[in-house]
């Protein structure tokens, strides 16, 4: 079994020939991982790359299954000038713009929170994303003029029965917090089989779309925001 195989990895296609290209390769991220992350039985992957608005660049996470590494990454549309990010751990990542993102992410010294870091700058100290309102894990999205943030709650623990997740808007110069619903879910939907709300802003920054089980069943809904921002 190869530790780092150089035939798989991040490919990158292109959409009018349908040609695509190996642009990262597990071989190329060995020289980012500690030694102790080199297990021979360890499952590494790549998850789940994004480009950023500009399209120049895109974020990864690298992980491993024994829980040794899990790092965010950025780098070129052609694989180039791979970079990390200051973190110990991390989950859920969303780009602000083309140099910055915000991440649910252990930093040394300041625990864990909703940090706003900077692409390719180091010394740039990683800052906290609206508050004591916004200390949880979830799917964050930025609205197209960056003013908003739209983001849901995490799966609940298993003994609350009624499986629900809330989605809240932010303003984020403010700090303001806004409830937009709770919906919850079958309970057979949870684990791995779970139905997160995923939030997500059209192109106009008006409406949501999100992803949601509280009529039984798994649905994509439409949620107008313009009437919660007044």
């Amino acid at each position: 079994m190869k530790v780092y195989p150089a035939e798989d990895g991040i490919f990158r296609l292109d959409r009018e020939t349908g040609e695509q290209e190996l642009i990262i390769s597990h071989s190329d991220m060995a020289g980012f991982l500690p030694a102790s992350g080199a297990k021979p039985d360890d499952m590494r992957y790549f998850t789940p790359p994004l480009f950023n608005e500009n399209g120049t660049r895109f974020m990864f996470w690298y992980r491993s299954r024994c829980g040794l590494h899990n790092g965010i990454y950025t780098a070129s549309a052609d694989g180039s000038g791979i970079y990390k990010l200051p973190t110990l751990g991390n989950s859920h990542s969303v780009w602000l713009g083309n140099d910055r993102i915000l991440a649910w992410a252990a930093v040394e010294g300041r625990g864990t929170h909703n940090f706003l870091f900077h692409d390719r700058k180091p010394f740039q100290e990683p800052s906290r994303v609206c508050g004591a309102s916004f200390e949880f894990n979830g799917h964050a999205t930025f609205s197209p003029d960056t003013a908003w943030l739209i983001t849901d709650t995490p799966e609940p623990p298993v003994a609350d029965k009624r499986n629900q997740r809330t989605l809240y808007l932010f303003q984020c110069k403010t700090h303001r917090r806004i409830e937009l619903g709770t919906f919850g879910a079958p309970d057979i939907l949870r684990g791995p089989l779970r139905c997160d709300l995923h939030p997500r802003w059209d192109r106009t920054g008006g409406r949501v779309c999100f992803d949601s089980a509280h009529d039984g069943c798994r649905q994509m809904y439409l949620l107008d925001t313009d009437a919660f921002r007044t």
